[in-house]
């Protein structure tokens, strides 16, 4: 009996150590193909980099456009701001002009001409030496300064933002003849006409946003250039006339910005 044991005890352990030699025999294949994925060579992922670095760039762009945007939007929201209490301070009359600015007087008074030594008619301001002319070099070399519509409409209203409005007009202007298809020219015509608001030429102010409304009557500008021409009516003094631009906007875009600033406007003047 003890002899029959030993010798299944023996068989068994053949056994086992054969099993155990074929798993092994089974693994070792596929430990050797773990090894070699794992030691493979490293996939290069300089393409993602670089689309990764693209977008980064474009996001940052687009970022710093956001940004002048905001800024010209709340420059603008504090003029309109102030335009409105000033007509609450001071209504406009038919047949009377509207009081002038503090801002407007002292801009004036800066710009007068000194009288003259012997205390007689004010002396003109002294001419400034003409320009030198450029020669063709230089004027080649003003021709061949390209600039994408973007940095063109960009530099516009970096201009306007620095309170230089005929020049930013200039440039708005240029831009919207120069590129009458772009997605910003009604942009471009719009700012113009608010440069003009912004130093009081209420007629070309309304010129300019009737322009906008007749060329680009589904533009994004156009229910802003309708109110902001009711505006430049009040400027005029002709209030009956703003009135019935200021309804045209509220029943034209009743859900937009520039419908309810118009019922605000319109609630104004008819408490008057």
């Amino acid at each position: 009996m003890f002899l029959t044991k030993t010798r299944t005890n023996k068989y068994l352990s053949k056994v086992s150590l054969s099993n155990g030699k074929y798993l092994i025999r089974l693994c070792i294949p596929a430990l050797l193909t773990l090894c070699s994925c794992v030691a493979g060579t490293p996939k290069d992922h300089t393409g993602d980099i670089l689309t990764l670095e693209s977008r980064i760039r474009q996001t940052n762009e687009k970022l710093e456009e956001l940004r002048d945007r905001v800024s010209v939007m709340q420059y603008m929201l504090d003029r309109h701001e102030r335009t409105l209490v000033n007509l609450d301070k001071h209504p406009p009359q038919p047949g009377k002009t509207a009081p002038l600015s503090s801002e407007t007087v002292k801009s004036r008074e800066a710009v007068a001409p000194l009288p003259d030594a012997a205390g007689g008619t004010p002396s003109a301001t002294p001419r400034k030496p003409a320009p030198r002319p450029l020669t063709a070099k230089k004027k080649s070399a003003v021709k061949k300064a390209p600039t994408s519509p973007d940095k063109a409409y960009k530099l516009a209203r970096k201009v306007f933002t620095g309170g230089d409005f005929k020049g930013a007009a200039r440039r708005f202007e240029s831009f919207a003849r120069e590129y009458p298809g772009h997605r910003l020219a009604n942009n471009a015509l719009y700012w113009k006409g608010e440069c003009y608001y912004a130093r009081k030429q209420y007629k070309e102010a309304v010129a300019c946003f009737d322009r906008l409304i007749a060329e680009y009557p589904e533009g994004s500008k156009a229910p802003d250039a309708l109110l902001k021409s009711a505006y430049a009516y009040i400027g005029l003094d002709k209030v009956e006339k703003a009135r019935t631009i200021l309804k045209k906007v509220i029943k034209q875009h009743p859900f937009s910005p520039a419908g309810q600033k118009a019922e605000k406007m319109l609630t104004r003047l008819n408490a008057r």
